[in-house]
């Protein structure tokens, strides 16, 4: 009689497995870009929320918290949104943003210069 071994589990990251067993589905989704001097303020809404930077980097300061810089890869995910800005580098006074009617908006959203990174 012969007995296989069997390769032990593969480990696997809590977070995942919290996330996967709550079943989070997106209400709403899009694209969001930002150039140069730009900066949106959003208010507190409550409801969850995640932010995946795909490339270049900005600068998130939740209500409360120091800011911190988010880069290419980077991936936020808040339970209960409070109020936050969003940013590039460069000063400038935030932008008022509605959390409703940016959810009612449709496409994708640029901040700042139109043009370039």
């Amino acid at each position: 009689m012969s007995v296989q071994k069997s390769d032990p589990p593969a480990p696997t990251d809590p977070l995942a497995q919290v996330i996967a067993l709550l079943q989070p589905r997106t209400v709403f989704s899009k694209g969001i870009s930002g150039a140069g001097r730009w900066g949106v303020r959003y208010s507190e809404f409550g409801q969850p929320s995640f932010c995946a930077v795909v490339e270049g980097r900005c600068r998130l300061a939740v209500d409360g918290h120091a800011p911190i810089t988010l880069e290419a890869g980077d991936f936020v995910l808040l339970p209960a949104t409070p109020g936050f800005v969003m940013s590039g580098f460069e000063p400038v006074e935030p932008d008022p943003i509605d959390p409703e009617a940016a959810a009612a908006a449709r496409g994708d959203v640029r901040h700042g210069r139109r043009g370039g990174r």
